[in-house]
């Protein structure tokens, strides 16, 4: 896949710790919220009827999702807020510890991808309201960055975007790795939104919002752009014009009579 330049904070080195946090359950629901709000603002005047009101049911149905589970701020031992302790782990013998350890594990797997499948349909929807504006305009923003080495040349960024990838328009992750001094060899991995790893959706759905005002932003100056080019090349092609109407002018031209030239002589 080609390489894709990172697009960093403005005054930040690429090799500093990264900036941005995973986001609490609580947080990544309100996120998603704001991003699916922001994004029916966006889209009212230019989708079909209809489209900006289905985006603002779907937030009335986020009250419950996703219910994302991410880690919390707490020291070791300590429970996040409104948590409730669980029941102690199961005493006796090692084969019942490992049984009732193991119907746990299966209900909170459950309940892990029930809250996966959750973000992924609310982000799904965001998604398909952004492939209706049609833009074909490329966008990302940083979600974490850091260096790996003490000289501090190596570097590696996460990013959630919106792009075209293995040829399909849409939220989009990445990660890119590379060395400073090196840059041939940086590399990048990319994959749409909902086929990306679990921990790297929850990681960057807090960034969604910061995603649509670079958009916006990339689309303004995409347009500004365009419209620039398209008085040069009015220009050009009056310029043209003109030397085409001179050019005509003269083959309508009253042509030199030359055999009564040479009669005379």
């Amino acid at each position: 896949m080609p390489y894709t330049p990172v697009t960093w904070p403005p005054g930040a080195k690429r090799s500093q710790a990264p900036t941005h946090t995973q986001p609490s359950a609580r947080a990544a629901q309100q996120q998603v919220k704001e991003a699916l709000a922001a994004a029916a603002k966006l889209t009212s005047p230019l989708v079909p009827a209809g489209q900006a009101e289905v985006l603002m049911a779907v937030l009335d149905q986020t009250k419950q999702t996703p219910k994302v589970q991410a880690a919390e701020s707490v020291l070791p031992g300590e429970l996040p807020p409104g948590a409730k302790r669980s029941a102690k782990p199961p005493q006796g013998p090692p084969i019942e510890r490992v049984q009732a350890s193991y119907k746990q594990l299966a209900l909170a797997a459950t309940n892990l991808n029930t809250a996966s499948d959750e973000l992924g349909q609310v982000v799904g929807l965001l998604d398909k309201a952004l492939k209706k504006l049609n833009l074909g305009i490329s966008a990302w923003v940083t979600v974490s960055h850091g260096g790996d080495s003490p000289n501090g040349t190596q570097w590696w960024s996460r990013d959630i975007g919106y792009g075209k990838v293995e040829g399909k328009w849409g939220i989009a992750l990445r990660t890119l790795e590379g060395d400073d001094r090196r840059p041939e060899e940086d590399s990048q991995e990319a994959w749409l939104f909902n086929e990306a790893p679990r921990w790297m959706r929850i990681e960057s759905v807090g960034r969604i919002p910061d995603l649509l005002d670079r958009l916006v932003k990339q689309t303004e100056e995409t347009t500004q752009s365009i419209r620039k080019k398209t008085t040069e090349a009015s220009e050009f092609v009056q310029a043209i014009d003109k030397l085409a109407e001179e050019s005509e002018s003269i083959e309508l031209a009253e042509p030199m009579n030359w055999d009564a030239d040479a009669e005379q002589k």
